[in-house]
């Protein structure tokens, strides 16, 4: 039985808390739970999770926030702007990015991509990401 598909978003701060876990195991599986679970109370943790130093609780956390879609790309994008977050957070935020659908924002998607593939992405990915939410939080369909 799979216990993640009994689950509500009301466990989703339970299950964030568990995103910290020492144990690996733990981690993916709380992934896994908030991925399932899905909708937008799981979009807070899972870009949290495109953080981790497991790639596993990455690829996971990419796929729900995938799943979830046009709702996840202002929190991933304000997460590219605001936080300091790593080049593996960046590689993960990639993989989101490449697959989300955004009509009419592609040039300024694939701007933020290219800069996401270079080692110098955490000076270059803030202004771009900043540039494509500005976009964004303009359309009326994201």
């Amino acid at each position: 039985m799979n216990v993640a598909s009994h689950l509500d978003a009301a466990a989703i701060p339970a299950l964030t808390g568990l995103l910290s876990s020492a144990s690996e195991e733990r981690r993916w599986a709380a992934a896994h739970a908030i991925r399932t679970i899905g909708g937008e109370s799981a979009i807070a943790p899972l870009v949290q999770a495109l953080q981790s130093d497991d790639l596993s609780v990455r690829w996971i956390a990419s796929d729900g926030l995938n799943e979830i879609g046009r709702p996840a790309t202002k929190a991933l994008l304000k997460a590219l702007t605001t936080a300091t977050p790593s080049l593996t957070f960046h590689r993960a935020a990639l993989r989101v990015l490449r697959r989300l659908e955004l009509p009419g924002h592609e040039a300024a998607v694939e701007r933020l991509a290219e800069s996401l593939q270079h080692s110098t992405t955490v000076v270059q990915a803030p202004p771009l990401a900043q540039e494509l939410l500005r976009e964004v939080e303009q359309d009326p369909r994201i």
